[in-house]
């Protein structure tokens, strides 16, 4: 962690018709996305459909084309290379389209819900078109905007396009040209996404609210240290941040980390103790070195260290064994490749289309991601180390991508790309709680309980169990998530500083977990004496300061049957009025560091401005 101050040459595989009859083309296909986390036969995922060759092949698409040659005599189905500058990779494309033909693909939807229709298309002068399902129209026209020519590419999307459960033929028709000469345009690749902030996939992470980071690998066996230096940074950048020459640390490291205490149920255990609901653990780190049983290379903690283990393996199985879901983190970023650019200052290949991009992309980031999920089933794909120069939206796109067509209902947070909007499921704010969600997008905080995320053991700076309360209450008002972080030593011991906290954080959570599990975003803006999380119609009054007058205000009308303390159920006296709701308070607060009221209303509830 730490904030940061293509594809190969496709090829198209055609069938052609008679000369003089219709051709009909095959396009490679990527999966894409499903509603809800099941497993679907290969190929019949909503996906995205391409005029690109992709690693895993996928199923045909059909095309149908009464044009075999462009105005100018070129053919339209050979494909011309596209810049990085207007096409997010080496891409190709399907050439001018004209009305009445169309692509054609067909694919399973998990759920009935309602999807965005994305359409990456360039275009000179312009069109229309719209999409069908089983023959009948799902979409009303859309039109293709003039882009400035043929390989300046756009994204055009149209919200609002509801499928039911089950196998659809999906058809994207041309229909109208604004310049018969020159054809409507060409299409890239289109796709459907669901929203994640509605969608039944990511039902049980909106609810989960508190999960634990893991940061551990080679790092945690220097504790900060080397040769002497201490390092200034965090723990896991000490690699780089002391200027370790990569031969020395690949040498002299390893050998070193025999983890002989890990025990994968203790932490789960210390999880379950501390109320979260999932783990993310980091299966491979800026530093290039794997922490699980990885094929692409030997530098990994089974084959390189005296332990052989698979921490991966165990974890899984022990967190899914307790009910807790499990994630993992995969750095973009790798110092185990000098020959890739770090920033865009230092050296190595700063360009997407650099054959040593595309061969580290190609032959270790793509097949290590398909070993995580084969091997290792993790609800949540969390990528780090987006910011280097040669990292593109596109091949976070692609390994969006290529990552749900292994696993549909998998959750990926944004950093799989470069931090957009459309990037993944979920934001990333790092060490600070936003003041709310943007744009209506989940988010979720992730945040040290020291000041490192690699274990480091010169720093004592702990936060306090009342501070990861106030935290923990404060995303959930938000209607974010807390992914909080331990560090375990070089050993496999989380540290018993972080397992004291934890213990007492879980502690309040057995008695107010109610206020914090399955809720949203409050209704009004935070008051003064606390938090407040909602659930329907029942709202969680979270009170650190409890007020001297014993009366706690809520700019919230409505009919209120029941309020008590979640503590002991004793009930709360409530008086109504326009300004918003009373509640009498017990002279003496209850419970520390939080009192939880849960108050129920009866109908609607209205926002006092």
């Amino acid at each position: 962690m730490r904030e940061a101050i293509r594809t190969p040459s496709a090829r198209w595989s055609r069938h052609r018709s008679v000369p003089g009859r219709a051709v009909v083309e095959r396009l490679e296909r990527r999966t894409f996305l499903t509603s809800t986390p099941i497993s679907l036969p290969a190929g019949t995922a909503p996906g995205t459909i391409e005029a690109e060759n992709y690693d895993n092949g996928g199923e045909g698409v059909a095309y149908h084309d009464t044009q075999t040659v462009n105005p100018g005599g070129a053919y339209r189905h050979d494909g011309v290379g596209i810049t990085a500058t207007h096409d997010a990779g080496v891409g190709y494309y399907l050439g001018w389209s004209h009305p009445t033909e169309w692509l054609q693909d067909t694919v399973n939807v998990a759920a009935t819900t309602t999807y965005t229709l994305d359409v990456r298309l360039a275009s000179l002068n312009g069109g229309t078109f719209h999409f069908s399902s089983d023959g009948h129209a799902v979409t009303g026209e859309i039109k293709m905007p003039n882009t400035g020519g043929w390989e300046n590419w756009t994204t055009v999307s149209v919200p609002g396009v509801n499928f039911a459960a089950g196998k659809h033929v999906i058809r994207l028709s041309f229909d109208t040209v604004a310049n018969p000469i020159t054809g409507i345009g060409n299409i890239n690749w289109f796709r459907f996404r669901d929203n994640p902030a509605t969608s039944p996939r990511t039902a049980w992470w909106r609810a989960a609210k508190y999960g634990m980071f893991i940061h551990w690998g080679l790092y945690s066996q220097l504790a900060g240290h080397w040769n002497g230096q201490t390092t200034p940074g965090y723990g896991e950048w000490i690699l780089h941040d002391l200027h370790i020459p990569l031969a020395s640390y690949e040498s002299q490291v390893p050998p070193k980390f025999n983890p002989y205490a890990f025990n994968a149920q203790t932490w789960v255990n210390t999880a379950k103790a501390a109320g979260m609901n999932y783990v993310v653990i980091t299966a491979k780190h800026h530093d290039g070195f794997s922490m699980f049983n990885t094929k692409v290379n030997s530098y990994n903690i089974v084959q390189d260290t005296p332990s052989h283990i698979d921490p991966l393996a165990a974890l899984s199985a022990a967190a899914k064994a307790a009910g807790l879901h499990f994630g993992v983190y995969y750095s973009i970023m790798d110092w185990n490749h000098p020959e890739l650019a770090t920033s865009s200052t230092s050296p190595g290949a700063k360009s997407p289309n650099d054959p040593a991009v595309i061969n580290y992309i190609n032959n270790q980031v793509k097949p290590q991601i398909r070993e995580l999920i084969t091997q290792y089933n993790p609800d949540i794909l969390w990528f780090d180390g987006e910011w280097v120069p040669w990292w593109t939206e596109e091949y976070g796109r692609e390994i969006e991508e290529y990552a749900r067509s292994l696993k549909p209902g998998i959750i990926i947070n944004n950093r799989v790309g470069k931090r957009t909007s459309s990037d993944g499921d979920f934001d990333t704010p790092e060490q600070v709680i936003p003041t709310s969600a943007s744009n209506g997008r989940l988010w979720e905080t992730a945040m040290t309980l020291n000041d490192t995320w690699g274990y480091k053991d010169t720093d004592h700076d702990w936060k306090s169990p009342t501070a990861v309360i106030s935290n923990l209450t404060d995303a959930a008002s938000k209607g974010g998530n807390l992914l909080l972080n331990v560090g375990p030593d070089g050993t496999g011991v989380i540290p018993s500083a972080s397992v004291n906290i934890l213990q007492q954080v879980g502690t309040w959570l057995k008695t107010n977990g109610g206020a914090i599990y399955g809720t949203a975003a409050s209704p009004v803006t935070d008051p003064t004496w606390g938090k407040i999380t909602r659930k329907g119609n029942t709202l969680y009054a979270i009170v650190f300061n409890w007020p001297g007058t014993h009366t706690l205000h809520l700019a919230v009308t409505g009919t209120i049957p029941h309020a008590k303390l979640l503590l002991n159920g004793a009930t709360v006296p409530v008086t109504s009025s326009a300004t918003g709701t009373d509640l009498v308070l017990p002279a003496v607060m209850p419970q520390m560091p939080a009192t939880v009221i849960e108050i129920d209303y009866s109908g609607s509830i209205h926002a006092v401005q």
